[in-house]
């Protein structure tokens, strides 16, 4: 790999998510899952801003967990940044909860939306 490319001024390759069954996918994630009375789906694996990830190869891209579950449960297009995969907050807080029936497709701007409306954003600290 060519320094250029490690440093980010490369575009973003295609996840190419479409390799992997379904069927796959969700045996992996039932692996690192617990459920609770809330019908809530945790995951127990690694975590990025309160979000779980997984990498579904070895050195393979990494996924969010709730956004896997999208793609299984709704068709969310993975490859598609505009196309979200966002809590449904009246249901479940939790962030790293992958239930399908916890989420709901929408774009960005309606998960900013949401996140402000139910003060579940996240506002950095301004420096001084």
């Amino acid at each position: 790999m060519e320094s250029h490319e490690r440093r980010g001024l490369m575009p973003r390759k295609v996840r190419h998510i479409s390799l992997f069954d379904k069927e796959s996918v969700l045996k992996r994630l039932w692996e690192s899952t617990i459920q609770n009375e809330r019908g809530c789906r945790l995951w127990t694996g690694a975590i990025s801003n309160g979000f779980g990830v997984v990498r579904l190869k070895r050195f393979g891209p990494k996924f969010y967990v709730h956004r896997l579950s999208a793609y299984i449960y709704h068709g969310l297009n993975i490859d598609n940044r505009q196309e979200q995969a966002n809590h449904r907050d009246e249901l479940c807080e939790n962030r790293n909860c992958w239930a399908p029936e916890h989420l709901k497709i929408g774009s960005h701007l309606s998960n900013i939306q949401d996140a402000v409306l139910n003060k579940t954003h996240f506002t950095p600290k301004a420096k001084r």
